[in-house]
C-alpha cells in the first residue's frame, strides 16, 4: 500500500507526476486553438503532454532542480487558489443614481424631424449576432477565460493592417443583402421645443444585435453641438443577428456575438447615427405627436399574428400590446415618422445566412410604411422580448419575413392611420438617466441535474462553513486546482450530494462591471391638466414577458397607463428574468448574468428613472 501511494514507482505517484505535464499540454492546446481548428489544437496539446513529461522527468533527476521545481509548482498552485477564493466573493447591486434630467417643464410647441443614414461599413466587416459556425472562424484561448484567455483575446484584437483587428473571430459576409430588409443603417427621430427653450430629445435606432454604453457615449458626444444631452438620447438596437460586428469594446460581447472592437466599423456606425440625428434635427418643423395603441392578435382567431412565447407551454401567452408614436407635420398634415414598439426576437435568418440583413425588424418597418398613407418612415423599437420569438412558418426566410411583416402591418396599421392628425402640438416632457452597478456578473453551466442544484453548490463563497458544502468543495478540489492552475481562478466546479454537477464562471475579470444605463421618458401630450401622459422605459437587457409586465405595472402605479418598453437600449446587459425564475432551467435564466435579483434590481433602477422624469412635470 505504501508503495502504491508514496513509492517512487507507485501508480499514484506516477499519476501525480503527470499532473503538471497534462496542464502544460492543455495550455499549449488552448493557445493553439487561436491558429488551428479545435481538433488540431487538441492533437497539438496531446503531443505536448508527453514532451513536457519527458522534460520534467529530466528535471526531477537533479536534486536542486527537483526542489526548485516543487517550490515553484506549489507557489503557482497556492497563488491561483488564493485568487480563486477571492473571486468567489459576490457584491450585491449598488444604489441607483440619477445622473441627468432633461425637461420641458412648461407646455411647449413641438417641432419634430426624421433622418436616416446607411452604415458605410469598411470591407472586411464581420457578421455580428450568431457566435457559432459557420460564422465563427476561430476561438480565443480557453474561450477568453483566465489570464491566457484574456491576453490571448487582447492579442487577437490588437490593431494590425489599417488599424483592423489582427485576428477576427467571425466571418465576413459571402452573400449580398436579400429579401425586403434593405441596407443596414440608422433611423432617427428628434423632438425639439420651439424657439429652443428646452433641450431636444432624440431616438436613434440601429441595425445591430445589441446596444453598447461606449457606443451611446460616442454618439452623444457627436451630437452634443445640437444640444441633445446624454439623458435625452435613446440609442436602441433592433436585435438583428445579421448586423455588423466590431463595434463593442466589451470582451464578453466580442466573444459571443460582436467580434473584436474594429475602430473603422465603430466609426462608421457612429457616423451614421450622428448623420441621421443631424438630419432629423435640421429638418425639424412644427408637428403633432400622437400615442398609438394596438394589439398583435387576430380578432377572428384570437391568436397572436407575429409573436409567440417560446418558453411557456402556451405559446400564445404573450403581452400582445403594440404601442407607437405617430408624428405628423402641421403644414399640409404630412406624416413625418412613425415609431412602433413591440417585443419579439426578430430573427428568421439563422447563422448560415452569410449576409448583412435587417431581418424581420426591417420587414416590419417596410410593410407598415407601405400600408400608411403618405408612406412615412418607420422606426422599430424592440420590447421585453427575452422569451418571445416570431411565429413559425414554412418557406424561405425572406418569404416568411415578408408574410409575417405583412400580416402584422395589416393588423396594426389601422390604429396608426386613425391617429393621423389627432396628435398634440403642445408637449411637456422629461427624460431621466439613472446609472446603477448591478451585482457581480456570473455564469453557470449545468452538466448533470438541475440549475437550482448547481446554484446551491456554486452560488456562494468558498469560505462558507456549511459542513456538507465544505465536504463537497474538498472532493471537488483536485479538479478545481487543475482549472485554477491553468490561470483561470474565476472558474469553479462543484456538485451537490443530490447529484447536481456544474461549473460557475465569475465574469467581472472579462467584462468588468461598470454602472449600467437606464432611462425613462415621460411625454405629456397637450397643455391641459387632463392631458394624457405616456411613459417610455429604456433598459439594456432582454427581459422576459413577466418582467416587462412588472415595469408596466410600476408605471401604472404612477398614473401612466400607457408605456413603451424599449429593450436593448443604451447599454448591453444580457437577459433579465424575474427573481423567482433565476434558478429554473432554460436559456433565458442561464443568460441572466447579474444574480438572482437581476429582475428586481433593474426594476428598481427603472422606477428611480421614472420618478426622476416625473418630478419636473409635477403640477
Amino acid at each position: 500500500m505504501i508503495s502504491f501511494v508514496r513509492g517512487p514507482g507507485g501508480p499514484f505517484a506516477r499519476l501525480l507526476s503527470e499532473f503538471v505535464p497534462f496542464l502544460l499540454g492543455l495550455t499549449v492546446g488552448g493557445v493553439a486553438i487561436v491558429f488551428v481548428s479545435p481538433l488540431s489544437a487538441a492533437l497539438i496539446g496531446a503531443a505536448a503532454w508527453p514532451l513536457a513529461s519527458a522534460i520534467l522527468r529530466g528535471v526531477r533527476r537533479h536534486t536542486r532542480l527537483r526542489r526548485l521545481y516543487r517550490v515553484a509548482a506549489l507557489a503557482h498552485v497556492v497563488f491561483w487558489s488564493v485568487q480563486a477564493v477571492l473571486l468567489t466573493a459576490q457584491a450585491p447591486a449598488g444604489p441607483a443614481e440619477v445622473v441627468g434630467v432633461a425637461a420641458w417643464a412648461q407646455p411647449t410647441a413641438l417641432q419634430a424631424g426624421y433622418g436616416e443614414a446607411p452604415f458605410a461599413l469598411p470591407e472586411g466587416t464581420s457578421l455580428g449576432g450568431w457566435g457559432s459556425r459557420p460564422r465563427r472562424i476561430r476561438l480565443a484561448p480557453f474561450g477568453g477565460a483566465g489570464v491566457l484567455g484574456r491576453h490571448g483575446q487582447a492579442w487577437m484584437a490588437a490593431p494590425a493592417h489599417a488599424g483592423r483587428p489582427r485576428m477576427p473571430m467571425f466571418a465576413t459576409p459571402t452573400q449580398t443583402t436579400s429579401g425586403v430588409a434593405g441596407a443596414l443603417g440608422a433611423r432617427a427621430l428628434v423632438l425639439r421645443a420651439a424657439a429652443d427653450v428646452a433641450p431636444p430629445v432624440a431616438i436613434v435606432r440601429l441595425d445591430l444585435v445589441t446596444a453598447d454604453a461606449a457606443l451611446h457615449a460616442a454618439i452623444a458626444a457627436g451630437v452634443s453641438s445640437l444640444g441633445i444631452p446624454p439623458e435625452g438620447l435613446l440609442v436602441a438596437a433592433t436585435h438583428t443577428h445579421s448586423g455588423p460586428g466590431g463595434y463593442s469594446p466589451n470582451p464578453l460581447s466580442a466573444l459571443f456575438g460582436t467580434d473584436h472592437l474594429d475602430p473603422p466599423v465603430r466609426d462608421a456606425i457612429v457616423a451614421a447615427a450622428v448623420a441621421a440625428l443631424e438630419r432629423a434635427h435640421g429638418s425639424a418643423e412644427p408637428a403633432r405627436l400622437a400615442l398609438v395603441a394596438s394589439r398583435d392578435r387576430d380578432p377572428a382567431t384570437g391568436l397572436p399574428v407575429l409573436a409567440r412565447n417560446r418558453r411557456d407551454a402556451d405559446e400564445n401567452a404573450i403581452d400582445d400590446r403594440v404601442y407607437g408614436l405617430r408624428v405628423d407635420a402641421i403644414a399640409g398634415d404630412r406624416p413625418l415618422a412613425v415609431v412602433v414598439n413591440y417585443a419579439t426576437h426578430p430573427l428568421l435568418y439563422r447563422r448560415r445566412h452569410m449576409a448583412f440583413d435587417r431581418d424581420l425588424a426591417g420587414g416590419i418597418e417596410e410593410a407598415l410604411r407601405a400600408r400608411l398613407q403618405g408612406q412615412p418612415p418607420v422606426l422599430y423599437l424592440n420590447g421585453a422580448q427575452g422569451d418571445v420569438s416570431a411565429r413559425h412558418g414554412g418557406g424561405e426566410p425572406a418569404a416568411r419575413i415578408a408574410a409575417l411583416a405583412e400580416a402584422f402591418a395589416a393588423r396594426v396599421a389601422p390604429a396608426f392611420e386613425a391617429a393621423r392628425g389627432t396628435g398634440a402640438t403642445q408637449v411637456r416632457l422629461a427624460a431621466a438617466r439613472v446609472e446603477r452597478r448591478l451585482a457581480t456578473p456570473r455564469a453557470y453551466h449545468t452538466a448533470l441535474g438541475t440549475r437550482a442544484g448547481v446554484l446551491e453548490a456554486l452560488d456562494r463563497s468558498l469560505l462558507d462553513l456549511d459542513p456538507a458544502a465544505t465536504a463537497a468543495d474538498v472532493l471537488a478540489l483536485p479538479v478545481n486546482l487543475a482549472v485554477w492552475s491553468l490561470g483561470i481562478p474565476e472558474a469553479r466546479v462543484g456538485f451537490t450530494w443530490s447529484g447536481d454537477v456544474g461549473a460557475a464562471l465569475q465574469l467581472e475579470p472579462a467584462m468588468g462591471n461598470p454602472a449600467t444605463i437606464f432611462a425613462a421618458w415621460v411625454l405629456e401630450l397637450g397643455d391641459g391638466a387632463d392631458a394624457p401622459r405616456v411613459a417610455l422605459l429604456a433598459q439594456p437587457g432582454e427581459a422576459m414577458i413577466a418582467v416587462g409586465r412588472a415595469w408596466r405595472a410600476l408605471a401604472r402605479e404612477r398614473g401612466l397607463p400607457d408605456t413603451l418598453i424599449v429593450g436593448l437600449a443604451n447599454d448591453a446587459r444580457a437577459y433579465v428574468v424575474p427573481d423567482g425564475a433565476y434558478d429554473l432551467d432554460g436559456y433565458e435564466a442561464g443568460s441572466t448574468l447579474f444574480g438572482p435579483h437581476t429582475g428586481s434590481d433593474v426594476t428598481a433602477a427603472l422606477a428611480a428613472a421614472l420618478d426622476a422624469a416625473l418630478a419636473p412635470l409635477a403640477r
